[in-house]
């Protein structure tokens, strides 16, 4: 998107999404733009405030696709009023964590996903996000020095996920935005 370090974060995700999958081949993009949706839903729930521009990119080979997910880690364990690096999109201004109901809206339009689709990715993430717990809990017992760490990261994973399974859903309600 030609920004710098010291624009990266003064995008909005939606925007990056739609410059993204121009990249893409045509056939590939409504799987693109799901997999940007999936890494910001990943995001929010391990409490990445660091998830900017530079964190997202295309990969070319045969055909163009959305790099792998990286430099997913969570800032909020480091800093517990971190927010989000992006405004998830210039209609919906807000340099805070999203309602699920928010989220979800998003999904549709620039994710291009059915609803059911977004129950599943929501799914996904809640059963990945939890397999972390275990994960940093085990590794916290494990590792010298980062019980504490350990303890923060699955404390907050698990509120965040508890918090976003029990919020309201929008799923009913949503509009769509065609697809070009």
């Amino acid at each position: 998107m030609g920004e710098t370090s010291a624009t990266k974060y003064q995008r909005a995700f939606g925007t990056m999404i739609d410059v993204l999958v121009e990249f893409i081949a045509p056939n590939g993009r409504t799987s693109a733009r799901s997999t940007l949706v999936k890494a910001l839903v990943l995001n929010h729930l391990l409490g990445n405030g660091d998830a900017h521009l530079k964190n997202f990119g295309v990969l070319y080979e045969d055909a163009a696709h959305v790099a792998p997910i990286y430099d997913c880690v969570s800032t909020l364990p480091y800093l517990p009023n971190d927010v989000p690096a992006l405004v998830l999109s210039f209609e919906w201004y807000s340099k805070a964590w999203w309602p699920r109901v928010q989220i979800e809206e998003f999904a549709v339009e620039y994710g291009w996903l059915s609803r059911a689709a977004i129950r599943r990715m929501f799914d996904e993430a809640f059963e990945a996000v939890l397999g972390g717990v275990k994960r940093v809990t085990r590794y916290g017992r494990e590792i010298a020095g980062l019980a504490d760490l350990a303890d923060r990261m699955a404390t907050l994973w698990t509120a965040r996920v508890d918090a976003f399974s029990a919020e309201e859903t929008g799923l009913t309600t949503q509009r769509s935005r065609k697809k070009p």
